[in-house]
């Protein structure tokens, strides 16, 4: 499950992972950031705002979910830390003293909840289905807190306020509107530099990025894998079949449709999530274990392609059809 749900579902006793994937919906969005010489590729499959480039904090402000913005200083003067988490890369906190101070780093943000205290000086922190422990001092949160990442800012320490609050069924209908009407809609642009591409033209791009690794020499150089490693892991991310299924699931748990229609979106969805797991874990195996890639490869991707663009778009128009007609 996604970690930033997963975490928001145990804080929030009127909420459920239902709700969050329902209100959420699903993106087809592409965001290129420019570091260096490189332009390095990522894929946003969960549902988002009208803004160009989805911030990590607007999981929050999107649902309004009642919270405030904490430092540090704060965060360790506290007795309990039930409501209390941590939004940052994984990366940056597990391998923050190796990095070079200044130097802008390329940040998948993840949401930590405060496993315990260690001492008045150490946290122990941990990610929603990861027992790994990391514990962090408060010197290294100043250090993570000063490290500039893109494509934005990762680095919040949130303090939720109001653990009852409920996401009513008129908001989250009215949030899943909004997101399949961007789901729907061709867009592009540039952002600070970085471009994004969303809509349907986004399953081409991705199968162009793709081919431009299969067409340089092989095996594939370092810098090649480095830039690899951000697209594979922007699709392997969060919720399983890159968001896909828990949406579907989502469905049918928060609305209570039955017949056909909901049927037939539901079985569309389901089958393309299986569609990204099996691309995601071929883009893996190239990552980790045998950097490369061939036609052939990129043929069998491509077929997988265009199955969920047709999967995910009949399904996407279906619902809107729905969720128009239910009012």
């Amino acid at each position: 499950m996604d970690c930033h749900y997963a975490i928001i579902d145990s804080k929030m006793k009127n909420i459920t992972s239902s709700d969050l994937f329902a209100a959420g919906g699903i993106s087809n969005r592409i965001v290129s950031i420019k570091y260096d010489s490189l332009w390095i590729h990522m894929l946003d499959g969960r549902g988002h705002d009208k803004s160009n480039i989805t911030q990590p904090i607007q999981v929050f402000d999107r649902l309004s979910i009642p919270y405030e913005l904490i430092d540090i200083e704060e965060l360790f003067s506290q007795k309990k830390y039930d409501n209390s988490v941590l939004l940052i890369s994984k990366d940056l906190l597990k391998n923050w003293g190796g990095l070079k101070p200044g130097l802008r780093q390329i940040s998948l943000q993840s949401m930590f909840y405060i496993h315990t205290k260690n001492n008045d000086n150490e946290l122990i922190f941990r990610v929603y289905g990861d027992e790994e422990d990391y514990v962090v001092s408060k010197e290294a949160l100043y250090i993570l807190k000063n490290i500039p990442t893109i494509p934005h800012e990762t680095f919040y320490i949130i303090r939720l306020l109001d653990t009852n609050y409920a996401l009513t069924k008129d908001r989250i209908i009215l949030l899943l509107k909004e997101s399949i009407d961007i789901f729907l809609s061709d867009s592009h642009g540039e952002y600070n530099g970085h471009k994004y591409l969303s809509g349907r033209k986004m399953y081409n791009e991705f199968l162009i990025i793709l081919k431009s690794f299969s067409e340089r020499p092989q095996p594939l150089s370092k810098r090649d894998v480095f830039e690899l490693h951000f697209l594979v892991g922007s699709l392997n991310a969060g919720s399983i079949g890159f968001y896909r299924y828990d949406f579907a699931n989502s469905l049918e748990k928060v609305f209570n449709y039955s017949g056909i229609i909901t049927s037939n979106i539901v079985a569309c969805l389901t089958r393309s999530s299986y569609a990204w797991r099996e691309i995601g874990r071929i883009l893996f195996k190239v990552r980790v274990n045998s950097p490369h890639m061939d036609n052939e490869m990129i043929s069998h991707i491509s077929s997988l392609i265009k199955d969920i663009e047709s999967l995910e778009t009949r399904s996407m128009e279906a619902l809107d059809v729905l969720l128009k007609n239910s009012n």
